[in-house]
């Protein structure tokens, strides 16, 4: 790959784990997600194909040409999100990091601290 289709994987990451962690679902296509980004859906269609067979992503399941962030490319993306944005205040672990059924969902993200390991935790 080249720095750019690097930088542009890892914009893609980020994208699809704000978008997740916002509540605006778990699938996205090229051209949604081409409204994010500084390039169009013919661009990041064979990206995001590469990024399936690297276990990124995964097709998702309204059909085809939707995609998903596996498990390994939510950790990739939480990462890489976290890292971009350390210096805006959001905290070491980082936007939506919380696991299912976490006290956050209840009160809202703010109300925890992010200081224990909810890893560990569920």
């Amino acid at each position: 790959m080249t720095p750019d289709e690097l930088r542009l994987r890892d914009e893609v990451l980020q994208v699809m784990y704000w978008l997740r962690g916002e509540g605006f679902g778990n699938e996205t296509s090229p051209s949604q997600l081409s409204l994010f980004l500084s390039a169009d859906a013919a661009t990041l269609e064979p990206l995001l194909a590469i990024m399936q067979i690297d276990g990124l992503v995964e097709s998702g399941s309204s059909g085809e040409g939707s995609y998903q962030l596996s498990d390994i490319g939510a950790e990739e993306g939480g990462r890489r999100f976290t890292e971009e944005f350390a210096d805006a205040g959001l905290g070491a672990a980082g936007h939506g990091t919380c696991k299912p059924g976490c006290d956050c969902e209840l009160h809202g993200h703010e109300c925890c601290d992010h200081s224990h390991d909810h890893e560990a935790a569920h």
